[in-house]
């Protein structure tokens, strides 16, 4: 259980990260027309951010994937279970139990779905600056 936690924990936190590192080029990337030399800086930081996220997907992309079938497994059993239940009790029981597991699969959604936004914007906000400065 503890290993879960904490697989859940470093996962989100680690996506959380990059989401960060994303935010701070973005702001770089922004302050590039004041500044000319600070482009060689955002193309390295740039590609470490891209090099960590591949790194972090290459580990923890079969953990994530075993961990995302069996949440959904126990939801379908769960529901399965709840749909056969006659004592209120075991009802409230399987129903917490099952809301922990959908959090848990939305935290993973969640994340990631927060840092795919951030390189969207990032890459918004580039354009934008390309187009302002070739005015």
């Amino acid at each position: 259980m503890f290993v879960n936690i904490g697989c859940d924990t470093l996962i989100c936190g680690l996506l959380v990260h990059i989401c960060c590192q994303l935010e701070i080029l973005t702001y770089r990337l922004r302050k590039m027309i004041l500044y000319s030399n600070v482009i060689r800086d955002c193309v390295y930081q740039h590609y470490y951010i891209f090099r960590f996220a591949v790194i972090v997907n290459a580990k923890f992309k079969w953990t994530i994937a075993i961990q995302f079938i069996m949440s959904t497994m126990m939801i379908c059993f769960s529901l399965y279970h709840l749909s056969k239940t006659t004592s209120k009790f075991k009802y409230i029981e399987t129903t917490l139990y099952m809301s922990c597991m959908l959090t848990q699969i939305f935290l993973y959604c969640w994340y990631g779905n927060e840092v795919r936004v951030k390189i969207l914007k990032m890459s918004y906000s580039t354009f934008n600056l390309l187009q302002q400065m070739s005015k």
